[in-house]
């Protein structure tokens, strides 16, 4: 959790937890601060860098409509949509259904270096200036080691690995208005430069689009009360080294949001490995997302808003 404009690391918790008197007793991944140190795919949560990149580089108009087929065989390589929708997608509900294939056609206005450049200017791949913990960079593949199948993965959130702190940082970029801060641990800690990374006006795009993903999608049960909140979910395969391959059923939840979604005080970013099965990021990682945030809106001080039951009319003064 960070607190936008300043970078402060607000909060940040791993679980499974353990006892320090007797380390010998747990697992590695136990001890592990997860959200610093674990590095993993995050699947679509990534998706709305890449609206983004082409927003600023001016290849795509938010109000233009993009194909969006059931499948799309890119490389040896056939890549899904899981809800239903039309065919054509205006780019906001691309967000909100979450197509791949929508975005596998947006991906192809870049060359690989081009989009390798933009999610190492959102950060990803790169070291974390924070000097008073150890934090891993993430992975980002040379593009020159990339085939077709690499760049559509990787739009799509897989074939590229990062940390929740990381991805936290990423997405503080758009609620800074398209800057980004540096996190920062300690208060007394020398903070590194902000510098900008997208306009104000691309920034304040996307951020609306992920409201209105919030809004108009199964992701309303992640909604806190009294404020509205901008946000994405990612779902993707785990990789195991010691396998060598995806193993069925191993997989990584994520939601990664803000609020409140028109002048954002915080970030905040929940991620879950290999939960139930046939648990969802909506089901799963969005009502921790709400339960984690309410209870930084009520800190504020802010008071729920009672919402209005379907058929009851709006109270009147």
């Amino acid at each position: 959790m960070l607190e936008v404009g300043s970078g402060r690391i607000l909060a940040a918790a791993s679980y499974p937890t353990f006892d320090p008197n007797e380390q010998a007793r747990y697992e590695r991944s136990a001890i592990q601060n997860q959200a610093f140190l674990q590095q993993y795919e995050p699947g679509s949560v990534m998706k709305p860098f890449v609206i983004a990149a082409l927003l600023q580089s001016g290849r795509l108009d938010p109000n233009e409509a993009v194909p969006a087929p059931p499948t799309l065989r890119v490389g040896d390589k056939t890549f899904r949509d899981v809800a239903a929708h039309p065919d054509e997608l205006p780019v906001r509900d691309v967000l909100r259904y979450s197509s791949n294939t929508a975005m596998l056609h947006l991906t192809e206005r870049f060359e690989p270096s081009e989009l390798h450049g933009w999610l190492a200017h959102f950060g990803f791949g790169r070291s974390l200036p924070l000097r008073s913990a150890y934090t891993r960079p993430g992975t980002l593949n040379p593009w020159q080691d990339w085939v077709p199948q690499d760049q559509a993965s990787a739009t799509i959130g897989q074939s590229i690995a990062t940390t929740p702190l990381q991805l936290a940082a990423a997405y503080a970029i758009l609620a800074n208005d398209g800057v980004f801060v540096p996190p920062r641990l300690v208060e007394e800690e020398a903070p590194g430069e902000p510098f900008r990374v997208l306009s104000s006006e691309v920034a304040r795009t996307v951020r609306e689009m992920l409201r209105y993903t919030v809004e108009e999608s199964g992701l309303r049960a992640s909604r806190i009360p009294g404020v509205s909140v901008a946000g994405k979910t990612g779902t993707a395969d785990i990789y195991s080294p010691e396998l060598g391959t995806y193993p069925d059923g191993w997989y990584s939840l994520t939601f990664a949001g803000m609020f409140p979604a028109e002048q954002p005080r915080t970030v905040m970013v929940v991620m879950l490995q290999k939960p139930d099965e046939n648990a969802t990021s909506t089901y799963v990682a969005g009502p921790l997302f709400r339960a984690i945030g309410s209870e930084v809106v009520a800190h504020w001080g802010v008071a729920p808003q009672p919402e209005n039951l379907a058929g009851t009319p709006s109270a009147t003064p």
